[in-house]
């Protein structure tokens, strides 16, 4: 989407401001006097066949940074992280330092703008792996042996990812830079999923019992909750 200003009846145009999203906002140019001024806004349509990435097959988990120009692929025995911009299939590979090839992937996301956690299962324990962006080794790896982590969220604003267990009734945050547990919040029931709003102070946590706790992220204390009492099991918090 293009906004352009022409001053002597379109015989020429100024570019005031283009966007590539589906809004878009522009500043008022400098005022020049004309009798002949005109203003339009276009949008190019034309159609342009996808890149397709080769991934590969058995992919668990995908992410993208923040940016959207970047993006992690997850599959047993490999973690790559793809180049959009140049839309030539460069890939970087990543490392998991594990002797054991059984990994099972759980799940993988950008925790910042330069680094990424990874959580996977080795037999009947499962691990945490964080990794800087551009270095093939982890720099932090964690083992759980009470706690069955399968999913991680960022809140991007605090500097804190969360990593939400299976079939337990609390969640840790952790410290993006330390790489340090800040936090246990815990529950008076199971926790199965967590959505966390990018403009607003809140999140909800969803509970086995078709609960929805609306949360506050600077400390995490219950503001409100919300029963589904007709809804047995709840999919998807967003």
């Amino acid at each position: 989407t293009k906004a352009e200003l022409s001053y002597n009846n379109g015989r020429t145009w100024v570019k005031i401001d283009s966007s590539i999203t589906d809004t878009l906002g522009w500043k008022i140019p400098p005022k020049i006097t004309s009798d002949s001024a005109k203003f339009r806004i276009s949008q190019d349509f034309t159609k342009n066949e996808p890149f397709v990435f080769k991934i590969g097959s058995g992919i668990y988990s995908v992410d993208y940074n923040y940016n959207a120009t970047k993006a992690l692929t997850l599959s047993i025995g490999e973690i790559y992280e793809w180049d959009l911009k140049k839309l030539d299939n460069s890939k970087i590979s990543y490392n998991l330092q594990s002797r054991n090839f059984s990994q099972t992937p759980i799940s993988i996301k950008y925790i910042s703008n330069d680094r990424f956690a990874v959580i996977y299962s080795v037999g009947n324990f499962d691990s945490l792996a964080v990794f800087e962006v551009n270095n093939p080794n982890p720099i932090h790896k964690e083992s759980f042996y009470n706690f069955k982590p399968r999913e991680i969220y960022r809140i991007p604003e605090k500097n804190e990812f969360i990593i939400l267990s299976a079939n337990t009734n609390y969640f840790k945050v952790y410290d993006n830079q330390s790489l340090s547990v800040k936090q246990e919040v815990l529950y008076n029931e199971p926790i199965t999923g967590i959505g966390i709003a990018k403009d607003t102070n809140i999140m909800v946590v969803r509970g086995l019992d078709s609960k929805v706790f609306v949360v506050s992220k600077n400390d995490f204390q219950t503001k409100d909750s919300i029963e589904f009492y007709r809804t047995p099991i709840i999919d998807k918090l967003s």
